[in-house]
């Protein structure tokens, strides 16, 4: 999946400071916590990005991995890596890899939960294309509440599997929307 322009640009067109920080903040937690499952699932295995691109796993990731994934300049991942920090989300000292605390993992798989649902519905009901409702559920996930996405989860019959063959996550301890 790409970003033809770049998704910080793509974001930058749609959404005011405020919401694009919480936004960067939902991208870094949900990549954040995909590697965490990958990494404790199977060490040998790789983990497939944002884009596509599959990568041997590692306990936490780097800011430049983090903003080659995101196509983001890596002050933006610093400065949203600091705020959720700040709220207990993550640990990361400078030069070592970001790690997700237990909490920054639940907000992480409710944010991966109501993205892959909104995949299933924007595939399922308007048509697009996995890549077109992967970049539409990305826009529209901050913004979706947890009664509609438990709409939409139980509309489709509880599906597994969001279009492009991802996990949903099923046990979502939180829902802050």
């Amino acid at each position: 999946m790409s970003f033809k322009r770049g998704l910080s640009t793509e974001i930058d067109d749609l959404l005011g400071r405020e919401l694009k920080g919480k936004l960067n903040e939902s991208l870094l937690l949900i990549i954040l916590t995909k590697n965490y499952i990958a990494y404790n699932k199977d060490k040998d295995t790789k983990v497939t990005g944002f884009r596509g691109r599959s990568q041997k796993v590692t306990e936490g990731l780097t800011t430049r991995e983090l903003a080659d994934e995101l196509k983001m300049p890596q002050s933006t991942i610093a400065t949203a890596v600091g705020r959720l920090v700040k709220k207990g989300f993550l640990t990361h000292s400078k030069g070592l890899p970001v790690l997700t605390t237990e909490e920054g993992r639940s907000l992480g798989n409710e944010r991966l939960r109501h993205h892959r649902l909104l995949e299933v519905l924007l595939f399922e009901c308007v048509g697009l294309d996995i890549e077109a409702a992967h970049t539409e559920a990305i826009k529209l996930m901050l913004l979706t509440s947890c009664e509609l996405t438990a709409e939409i989860d139980k509309k489709f019959n509880y599906p597994k599997l969001c279009p492009c063959g991802e996990e949903i996550p099923q046990d979502v301890e939180r829902c802050e929307t």
